[in-house]
């Protein structure tokens, strides 16, 4: 066989074999749900309803309520009583951890178990990331197989050792109502990012949903 069709022989199996997926994050198979959050990237008690359709993301909160479109990596903060609206550049924190991708990651992925979580039973699978600037950090998700694998509770070992928990509770895959996630009319631009607060006590551990095993401890103060 003449050098050149072998050379194209190759190339043909070579550009069938199945291309390596890129690491994913915990919510990248979820476009579209409804649920309850408990705790986030500060922690906390507050209980919080969250709506995910294809790229907006609608947290709400005491004031009024955030959109953050997960692909442009932008804020509508929305204030209801006041009637204002204010677009950032970046990340809301209240957006942790949907929003949280691992493109450009190196993630290493092994089981941690099975549990059942607020009567879910889930598979646990913890996750070591790496990210562009060689920082390591570990998630442990706890996978609700009732739910197609959706991330029922979350843990992020950042590093210096703080630990942020969200559990995610009355869950519905189905998508929401598109005018929750509209862009209010009047929205004015702020020249800024959309950044976390500075860090406060972190208040009473909320309750976490029902379990078959004991509850994490409590993560050490920052130093």
């Amino acid at each position: 066989m003449p050098l050149m069709m072998i050379v194209l022989a190759l190339s043909a199996v070579l550009s069938d074999q199945p291309k390596a997926a890129p690491p994913q994050g915990p919510f990248d198979s979820f476009k579209e749900f409804t649920a309850t959050m408990v705790g986030g990237l500060l922690n906390g008690s507050d209980q919080v309803k969250v709506y995910r359709l294809g790229s907006e993301y609608r947290v709400d909160n005491e004031k009024g309520y955030t959109v953050t479109n997960l692909d442009q990596r932008s804020t509508l903060s929305v204030y209801t009583e006041k009637n204002m609206c204010t677009e950032f550049e970046g990340l809301s924190w209240q957006s942790f951890p949907v929003s949280s991708r691992f493109a450009n990651t190196t993630v290493q992925r092994s089981a941690g178990g099975e549990e059942t979580l607020d009567g879910h039973p889930c598979k646990i699978e913890t996750l070591e990331v790496t990210w562009e600037n060689g920082v390591t950090n570990h998630w442990k998700v706890w996978e609700a197989q009732d739910l197609g694998g959706f991330p029922v509770k979350i843990e992020v070992h950042h590093l210096g050792g703080r630990i942020s928990t969200a559990y995610f509770k009355d869950v519905s895959l189905k998508a929401p109502d598109a005018s929750l996630l509209k862009r209010p009319p009047g929205c004015k631009k702020f020249q800024g990012q959309a950044i976390a607060p500075a860090r406060k006590p972190a208040p009473a551990k909320p309750a976490a949903p029902t379990t078959d095993t004991a509850p994490p401890k409590a993560a050490p103060p920052p130093k």
